[in-house]
């Protein structure tokens, strides 16, 4: 089994992980599900993708096979929130803020049907970073439309009082 902080390796009877000293709650006091590889921890339920020792070969490498398709359906998803992320602030900056809202929302919808992994795991730091980045195709844009506004006012008040002090001279 793996410490849910650091992620390092520990034995399956272990009560606290020798790397950072995280007391390890056992994993088979926490199911969810019939399943061995996920575990619930109070931060939500993790993917574990280690075996269970009560497998043959044989599940277990259908097993592995079947968590490397669901693995790299994950990995296409994160891909391309990454792409809608980037899309979106560039959307956002140069061309058309809505569709960079639309963008960004489109990228976090597509986060939402990936699993959280356990922290510290690649894929759970991918996730993270695609979060970010369709965050900030959302926010960027909200953030130049505002700017735009209050310029387009002072503008406004600008022009305004100069026409008004030029009249009556």
């Amino acid at each position: 089994m793996y410490c849910p902080k650091c992620g390092t390796y520990m034995e399956e009877d272990s009560v606290q992980c020798v790397n950072c000293g995280e007391p390890v709650v056992n994993e088979q006091a926490n199911q969810t599900n019939c399943n061995d590889n996920y575990y619930q921890q109070s931060a939500g339920t993790y993917y574990n993708p280690q075996p269970s020792s009560s497998q043959s070969y044989y599940q277990y490498d259908s097993q592995v096979k079947q968590e490397q398709m669901i693995e790299q359906g994950y990995k296409d998803k994160l891909s391309s929130a990454n792409t809608l992320g980037i899309l979106a602030i560039i959307l956002g900056i140069l061309f058309s803020p809505i569709a960079g809202i639309v963008c960004g929302a489109i990228g976090i919808s597509k986060l939402n049907e990936v699993p959280d992994f356990a922290p510290y795991t690649p894929m759970a730091q991918e996730k993270a970073r695609c979060k970010k980045l369709n965050t900030l195709g959302i926010v960027i844009p909200i953030v130049l439309w505002v700017v735009a506004i209050v310029f387009m006012f002072i503008a406004i008040f600008a022009f305004g009082f100069a026409a008004t002090s030029a009249a009556f001279y």
